[in-house]
């Protein structure tokens, strides 16, 4: 494992531009991510409270967590005083001073002799990234069911007949390698990949489009653990003209139907519903939309919603919105003052819970947030 120094800054107040009813809060952040080559870490989202970046030059995954884990007593740094707040509490299961979520330090949702274990390794050897396998391509995302995808395609030439989707179970380290057949191949090139339908482990779907496609997008199906090129084809939908920095982000609508998200991040949005063999699009208007990578859809408090970057271009600010609305129900402007990177890219994801919602960004060459949206 790589040891790498975190900067993080805690904050507990709102940000940002918020309607009636909703806040949005910084729940951690490491705004110094200079540990991360700009240039190999392009894609990279957030699922229960970490971070997985994908690094093309050495073909790992990092996984970030919250550098505050460890901070016993919240006081705001970690030093031997955490460890002897940990002590104290397992002695005397008194909790009145101890932070539970930056004490359990294996997070396994519980506090023992093993978290004090961990702390004293932390504070010998310092904070540490973990990492998983990863993929030559810049792509990673995740499935309906929490196994990572990055693509071990060759960046940045074309995919090819030969590429690979690799999936990785994270809890377990379970590794699948699934070769994209003829029928529905990957033509040129193409850097990002998407929110995938089920487990891709046992079944499931992704949708990815190429550079020279066209119209044409790869329904790649997974069936009993392996791809069935029998339902592997390509699909279309007027309106959708690809590119290299596509994606496709499967999701369950409002009304309950599935539907995927055509993002290419200088063109309208379209909302592709499947009709048939293929798809039927309509546009998705944003207000303040900006022209970066990085805007996902999901559905909360009975609305159907999307996260996305704003103007400035090119920078770290975002906002959520339903479809054609005037104006965003809670927005964050832009911490910075130039674009921290040269592929346009500020990535957002959601996760949605009984209390409200988590929103995870990384910008590469700014800043890895985590977010909580919540009902006021």
């Amino acid at each position: 494992m790589k040891k790498l120094l975190l900067i993080a800054a805690l904050a507990a107040v709102a940000l940002g531009a918020n309607a009636d009813g909703y806040k949005i809060e910084k729940v951690w952040e490491i705004n110094d991510v200079s540990f991360l080559m700009v240039g190999d870490t392009r894609q990279g989202f957030g699922m229960n409270g970490k971070f997985y970046i994908n690094d093309k030059a050495n073909e790992v995954v990092y996984v970030i967590e919250n550098p505050n884990i460890g901070d016993v007593n919240d006081d705001s740094s970690i030093n031997i005083s955490d460890a002897t707040t940990l002590i104290d509490y397992l002695l005397s299961n008194d909790a009145s001073n101890i932070n539970p979520t930056y004490a359990d330090m294996n997070g396994d949702n519980a506090i023992n002799i093993s978290d004090v274990t961990k702390l004293i390794d932390h504070l010998l050897t310092g904070p540490q990234i973990t990492t998983l396998p990863g993929g030559a391509n810049c792509g990673i995302t995740r499935d309906e069911a929490g196994n990572i995808i990055v693509s071990t395609a060759t960046f940045p030439s074309v995919w090819g007949f030969d590429a690979t989707l690799k999936v990785i179970n994270p809890a377990t380290g379970e590794i699948k390698e699934h070769l994209i057949p003829e029928e529905c191949a990957i033509l040129g090139r193409c850097d990002f990949i998407s929110f995938a339908k089920g487990n891709l482990m046992e079944d499931g779907e992704m949708f990815i489009t190429g550079a020279t496609q066209e119209t044409q997008i790869s329904r790649i199906v997974v069936a009993g653990g392996e791809v069935s090129p029998d339902d592997c084809y390509y699909m279309n939908c007027d309106g959708v003209i690809t590119s290299p920095q596509t994606l496709l982000n499967y999701y369950i609508d409002l009304n309950g139907d599935e539907a995927v998200l055509y993002v290419t991040r200088n063109a309208s949005l379209k909302k592709m519903l499947f009709d048939g063999d293929n798809f039927t699009g309509s546009t998705v208007a944003l207000p303040g939309k900006g022209a970066s990578n990085g805007t996902f859809p999901f559905v909360w408090d009975g609305m159907e919603l999307f996260v996305y970057p704003i103007t400035p271009n090119y920078q770290n600010g975002f906002a959520v919105a339903e479809a054609g609305a005037e104006a965003p129900i809670v927005e964050v402007p832009s911490s910075l003052s130039g674009n921290p990177n040269a592929y346009q890219a500020n990535w957002l994801n959601a996760e949605v819970d009984e209390d409200g919602v988590t929103i995870y960004q990384y910008t590469p060459g700014a800043n890895i947030t985590v977010w909580r949206l919540t009902k006021e």
